[in-house]
């Protein structure tokens, strides 16, 4: 599937749970969240100290040149695969900053896009951070009383595993898809409901 194919369906998939909800449902599409300098520090640890136990036990006879640059060229290697590799960084990469960062973004966006400033305070802002495989669910004080906390949970969760899965953008689609149903019941739609958000937004930092 490509990326317009993809964004076109997503689109569609979002005006569809907006016309049978009074939901405000917002999907971000983040490429990572966060730098995480310390996958590459870490990175280069790691490449350094392989490399000279490497040198240090090899059976053959290596000269002092090879014994003194050789870590250096594993510090390097290291730091660079962490820098260049998101799976390697995202290895790496300590799990509560991974967290903290995806978090501090969507929250972040939800505010600086001004989605807090619905007529009934319907707002729903799902966060999809791509590098991470994380999501994040922000939603607006009238969505989590109608929902719920685990509610809202249960839709990040999904989403989750939507971008771990083998294809994510099939995966993605059918955890919108899954939306519609629940989002219906908890927030009808009023006779007089209008679309105040976009469906997707772009919103730098």
């Amino acid at each position: 599937m490509s990326e317009r194919t993809f964004e076109a369906e997503l689109a569609g998939l979002v005006a569809e749970v907006e016309g049978g909800s009074a939901v405000e449902l917002v999907v971000l599409l983040a490429p990572r969240s966060g730098t995480y300098p310390e996958a590459a520090l870490l990175g280069g640890v790691l490449g350094l100290y392989a490399v000279f136990a490497f040198v240090m036990f090899h059976d053959a006879v290596l000269g002092d040149y090879v014994i003194f640059t050789a870590p250096i060229v594993g510090l390097l290697a290291g730091a660079l695969a962490a820098g260049f590799f998101p799976p390697v960084r995202r290895l790496l990469s300590f799990r509560a900053a991974i967290e903290r960062n995806v978090e501090l973004v969507a929250r972040a966006t939800f505010q600086k896009a001004g989605l807090h400033a619905t007529r009934d305070a319907t707002a729903l802002l799902v966060y999809l951070s791509f590098e991470e495989r994380r999501a994040y669910v922000v939603a607006d004080r009238g969505t989590l009383r109608a929902l719920g906390q685990p509610a809202l949970d249960a839709i990040r969760d999904r989403y989750a595993a939507a971008l771990r899965a083998r294809h994510p953008r099939p995966a993605i689609l059918e955890a919108t898809r899954a939306l519609k149903a629940p989002l219906a019941a908890a927030l009808p739609p009023r006779p007089d409901d209008i679309n105040e958000l976009p469906d997707m937004i772009d919103v730098a930092f």
